[in-house]
């Protein structure tokens, strides 16, 4: 019994401690991007909207809209269900979980540092916030909740690869189309990793004896 539950708290320590050091990184970026004014930051924005209207902007468009909650949450729902058919219990309350909190933490987050968008003329206008990006939350969350439910299926990671590619694409995407700046992506990032690996810590990683 000791040598299941061992190594099962010390996964749930490294998740938790991975959490706890992925939630500071989103404060202190939080709080440095919303008191100094970060010069690249600007300029990475600038720079991708000073191109005059191209094919990119209509695949970065497509990509983009593939990163919305309309999309994401049903495609969620439905890994759920097989997993729930499979009987993965775990796995699926996992995911849903995850998907289900990137938007609604990631709203919290904006509503604390309340930074406004970039002043540009913007493909995509937005009404909230923009740090952290929500896209980019709920994008590498699905790409982290891809890749630990590989690897507890003992899957292939092929899926998992092609996904967080598609997780950088839209992130890249909401930049090229001065939604966010980069800074905000990076929050995105790290509040991803957060969410991602509390509900792991919580959700997957318990004595199942108990």
């Amino acid at each position: 019994m000791a040598s299941v539950t061992v190594p099962l708290i010390r996964r749930r320590r490294v998740m938790l401690a991975t959490s706890l050091a992925a939630s500071i990184a989103v404060l202190l970026v939080g709080a440095l991007v919303t008191s100094i004014h970060l010069e690249i930051d600007g300029a990475i924005v600038a720079w991708c909207r000073s191109h005059p209207p191209s094919t990119i902007d209509t695949v970065m468009s497509w990509l983009s809209a593939s990163g919305r909650s309309i999309v994401l949450v049903p495609l969620a729902a439905s890994i759920a269900v097989l997993l729930v058919i499979r009987r993965h219990i775990r796995l699926a309350l996992f995911a849903a979980t995850c998907v289900a909190l990137a938007p609604l933490v990631s709203l919290q987050v904006k509503a604390l540092f309340q930074r406004e968008r970039p002043d540009v003329l913007s493909l995509d206008p937005q009404s909230t916030f923009a740090y952290p990006s929500g896209h980019a939350t709920a994008c590498a969350t699905v790409a982290l909740v891809a890749l630990i439910i590989c690897d507890r299926l003992g899957a292939s990671r092929r899926a998992p690869a092609a996904i967080a590619m598609w997780a950088v694409g839209v992130s890249i995407s909401r930049v090229w189309l001065g939604a966010h700046f980069p800074s905000d992506i990076l929050g995105g990032w790290l509040l991803a990793i957060a969410i991602t690996c509390t509900c792991a810590a919580i959700v997957l990683h318990q004595d199942r004896s108990a």
